[in-house]
């Protein structure tokens, strides 16, 4: 049975990009299946001997998905300022001179159309990912399973700092290395 939810006029744009990017929208759409999505994204950044990484997690990962004819899509977001490192003067830095919170105080992801043929899809995915203030394309891979009242997923890609304009983090002479990989976990209820 179709589910038809209410558009504010982000995710009108938003949508009408996403969905039909042709078609005129009126003040909502219909689509098979909209997911509430929370979740948890981590990050793992190494220094350049490889000897050690920096951990970063944020349990604050927001979102919808939407089941339809062309396939499973969706919009994330999530507050850049509730990373942890278990560090609080490494949090501290993370914050002001990495992701510069007070400036860029939310990062964002649309996901591109993935098709399922099945309760379970693991695979390729693709989006954009708005970081720092920059849109990039993001590649990477996933993990959906699909339960009765929704689904869970597992997602990483790698990111490159210096593609999002954020100089390598550097602490008496050791540096970060400029890939950093990036895992996404999350839950969506209908």
């Amino acid at each position: 049975m179709p589910v038809i939810f209410p558009l504010s006029s982000l995710s009108l744009v938003l949508a009408s990009t996403i969905f039909a990017p042709n078609i005129a929208f009126s003040e909502s759409i219909q689509v098979e299946q909209v997911f509430k999505e929370k979740g948890e994204v981590d990050f793992y950044a190494s220094i350049r001997s490889g000897l050690f990484k920096v951990h970063g997690t944020n349990d604050q990962l927001t979102g919808t998905l939407s089941q339809s004819s062309e396939g499973l899509q969706g919009a994330f977001s999530i507050p850049m300022i509730q990373f942890t490192t278990g560090s609080k003067m490494r949090d501290r830095h993370l914050n002001t001179k990495i992701f510069q919170s007070d400036q860029f105080s939310d990062g964002s992801m649309t996901l591109s159309p993935i098709v399922l043929t099945g309760k379970n899809y693991e695979g390729p995915f693709n989006g954009k990912l708005k970081f720092h203030g920059l849109e990039k394309d993001i590649f990477g891979l996933v993990k959906i399973q699909m339960k009765e009242n929704g689904l869970v997923h597992h997602a990483s890609f790698t990111i490159k700092l210096s593609d999002f304009n954020i100089p390598l983090p550097e602490f008496a002479g050791i540096k970060v290395l400029d890939e950093v990989k990036v895992e996404v976990d999350g839950r969506a209820a209908l």
